[in-house]
């Protein structure tokens, strides 16, 4: 009992400093140690991990039974294992990896960089890069996202030293695991063939292929819920301590994958306390009574980002609620289903998985049920089904719950990943019941999974799901005419509005701005801030003290007018180097500009 005593200790005690330590803390707290957090859960998750797969080796028969499963399970499931490394490899050639949302992925990344360089943890908007590892920053901010993502990019780094792409490389081992273990998920109730169906209608959906091969992490949140699942399945089936920490351990780490996943808590925690039989409390270790300690950071984070301007509102309360819920689901219905070349998903699929969805539950949850999942008995799929629906449907209220999740926006569609496991599942499950039915032959269904990719990959190398996006093709066109054009990043510095993008790329950049208290445009936020940083003057500082040779002014004109929304002033010599339209009706001007006197 000690431990359980010491876990109920520790929470009273995560629950005060988290909600009640004074505001005047959170961000020092927050920056500071969040790196030390994180890397305390992972290893402690790791330990877990390998005590339960990977026991002491005592004799030599220990180590000889540990090759012996290794082996079988390879033997077993090899054929997936090679299928999803191959696919994702296939769908680098076809989708380009690259940053697509801004400035959602670069944000990460500059997070990333924090973790790697500083140990703490910040998001970079502007800052001098002096080409000798390490630079000035001008301008830092909390980002509102949470830093789970960022922390194991930043192991990458670690490893590679830092460069921006590595973010596509934890992406596509994401990837590969994701396909993996929806393959592994569905062969445990419906066998391998079905298995390996579900890993490649899966990765045919385009938009998974857009953003497995981007910088977001909404793929990470996806692979978390998986993950999640399997340790749910083998702690209902063997309810002991060993999978119940695993479970505490890995619910920092899913709660901290994205905002909405801390709903994770309120499902995994009743059920650890329903199933983990009494005998088994007195063999927790440490590792459960620190667990709520781990959970600081989410809560520090959720009382920093309270500001309505983290949520693009005016008021928190007015953008969520009940009304956005219902407006936020119907869209989803029409992202689902409709067909749109930009949704990036599959109809069929949806279409099967929803059908396939109703049956599976009228048939869990009718008195006399016959199903069984895997190796769980009729009851224990009970649990695990009614686990399943809760998590989607905690995340749907939540997701939804948002004034700006309407997946048909095509900037918010990746947050749809989260729920394309189970329409691939529950299509699965109702092909693999009208295959018994019907009679229908399995090669036809092989055939139409692997078909399905060739029909919907184009979609995903035609970037289809981003390619309106404005941001997006703003800055790869500016991107493009700086590598161009200006190779020699030591000699310039970029003024431009949005900078965070360039920040990761290595480039110095400043924000611009020009007669503050007479510009109509800008928001009162935004003006705050500049006229905080006094950017005009640091831009006259910089050219005088020889940080720069010249600078690249990056504008964005007025379609009706035909000039740039802001000016800099005269003692700015302004050479026009090009005028380009990037996107319908919009255009950008690239100007070198030097100081007169």
């Amino acid at each position: 009992m000690k431990n359980v005593i010491l876990f109920f200790f520790t929470g009273v005690l995560a629950v005060i400093f988290g909600f009640f330590c004074p505001k005047d803390w959170l961000i020092d707290l927050y920056t500071k140690s969040v790196f030390y957090f994180h890397s305390v859960t992972f290893i402690l998750f790791t330990f877990c991990v390998l005590k339960i797969f990977f026991p002491k080796i005592e004799s030599g028969s220990d180590k000889s039974l540990i090759i012996l499963k290794i082996k079988s399970f390879l033997e077993y499931h090899g054929v997936a294992l090679l299928l999803s490394v191959l696919l994702m490899v296939l769908g680098i050639f076809a989708c380009k990896p690259e940053f697509r949302i801004f400035s959602d992925e670069t944000n990460l990344v500059s997070d990333s960089q924090v973790l790697y360089e500083k140990r703490e943890c910040y998001t970079v908007y502007s800052s001098l890069n002096n080409g000798i590892g390490s630079r000035r920053l001008i301008n830092i901010g909390i980002d509102k996202r949470p830093a789970f993502f960022p922390y194991f990019i930043s192991l990458i780094h670690s490893v590679f030293g830092y460069r921006p792409e590595n973010v596509f490389i934890l992406n596509f081992i994401i990837g590969v695991l994701s396909l993996f273990l929806i393959y592994y998920l569905i062969q445990l109730y419906k066998g391998r063939f079905w298995g390996i169906c579900g890993l490649c209608c899966l990765i045919a959906h385009p938009i998974f292929l857009l953003y497995t091969n981007s910088a977001g992490f909404d793929v990470f949140n996806m692979f978390c819920s998986l993950v999640l699942f399997l340790f749910i399945y083998k702690f209902i089936k063997t309810p002991n301590v060993n999978f119940a920490e695993l479970l505490w351990l890995w619910l920092p780490i899913i709660g901290q994958s994205r905002y909405e996943s801390i709903v994770s808590v309120f499902i995994v925690f009743p059920l650890i306390i329903y199933l983990l039989p009494k005998t088994e409390y007195s063999k927790l270790t440490f590792k459960t009574w620190i667990s709520p300690l781990l959970y600081l950071p989410v809560v520090w984070l959720f009382r920093i980002t309270q500001d309505p301007s983290f949520w693009q509102v005016d008021k928190v309360n007015e953008g969520f609620g009940f009304d956005w819920l219902l407006k936020n689901i119907s869209q989803a219905f029409v992202f689902f289903l409709s067909g749109e070349e930009a949704y990036g998903v599959i109809p069929v699929i949806s279409v099967l998985g929803l059908i396939g969805f109703v049956v599976f539950m009228l048939d869990v949850f009718k008195k006399e049920s016959n199903v069984s999942f895997g190796e769980l008995n009729k009851s224990s799929t009970k649990i695990f089904s009614g686990i399943l629906v809760s998590f989607y449907l905690f995340h749907a209220i939540g997701k939804f719950s948002y004034c700006w999740t309407d997946l048909t926006n095509e900037i918010i569609s990746r947050q749809s990943l989260i729920f394309l496991p189970l329409i691939v599942f529950m299509s699965m499950s109702f092909l693999s019941e009208l295959n018994k039915k019907t009679g229908i032959r399995k090669s036809y269904c092989i055939l139409a999974a692997i078909f399905l990719v060739f029909i919907y990959w184009p979609d995903a190398a035609n970037i289809c799901g981003v390619r309106n996006i404005e941001l997006y093709n703003r800055n790869k066109e500016i991107r493009r005419f700086l590598e161009a054009n200006f190779p020699n990043k030591k000699e310039y510095i970029c003024i431009t509005e949005i900078t965070g993008y360039f920040v990761v790329l290595g480039y110095s950049t400043i924000s611009y701005f020009s007669d503050l208290p007479n510009s109509h445009n800008i928001e009162p936020e935004r003006y705050r801030e500049i006229k905080k940083e006094k950017n005009l003057q640091l831009l006259v500082d910089f050219y005088k003290k020889k940080v720069c040779s010249y600078y690249i002014l990056i504008q964005h004109l007025d379609k009706e007018t035909n000039e740039p929304r802001y000016h800099l002033p005269d003692n700015f010599k302004e050479e026009v180097l090009l005028e380009k339209q990037y996107y319908e009706g919009k255009i950008l001007r690239f100007s070198k500009l030097t100081l007169t006197d």
